[in-house]
């Protein structure tokens, strides 16, 4: 067991945050970008803006997603979930699950674009 009473933070310059809010963002150093070959990601559902963000900052990373749950039919249906949800978030003014549901629309070609040439989704259940 951990004891975590001798636990400290560390001091760490430059941190940035990347993703979006909630589980798709993470704060890492901002040079680790720069000095990162292979990323690893477990578990990234429908949302890989942490992913985009860093080969767009880093385009000679290998990006390896691995996610079991994530599918072309799960997608779909995420899209329409989205399409039927917009017109609701528009009448009572919920700005930020319209622009969740806004993304959800464009997930598809999102995917097929990220994922098709920059990084590799592996369709496998990590333990």
């Amino acid at each position: 067991m951990i004891n975590t009473k001798i636990l400290r933070p560390i001091n760490w310059k430059n941190l940035i945050r990347i993703g979006k809010d909630n589980d798709g963002g993470y704060v890492i150093p901002y040079e680790i970008i720069y000095k990162t070959d292979v990323l690893l990601s477990y578990g990234i559902n429908k949302d890989w803006s942490f992913e985009k963000y860093f080969y767009n900052n880093n385009s000679n990373v290998n990006i390896h997603c691995y996610d079991h749950t994530l599918n072309f039919f799960s997608l779909i249906l995420y899209t329409i979930k989205s399409i039927l949800l917009v017109p609701i978030y528009c009448i009572t003014f919920d700005r930020k699950r319209l622009k969740r549901c806004i993304y959800g629309i464009f997930i598809i070609p999102d995917y097929f674009i990220f994922f098709g040439k920059k990084a590799k989704h592996f369709k496998y259940r990590i333990w």
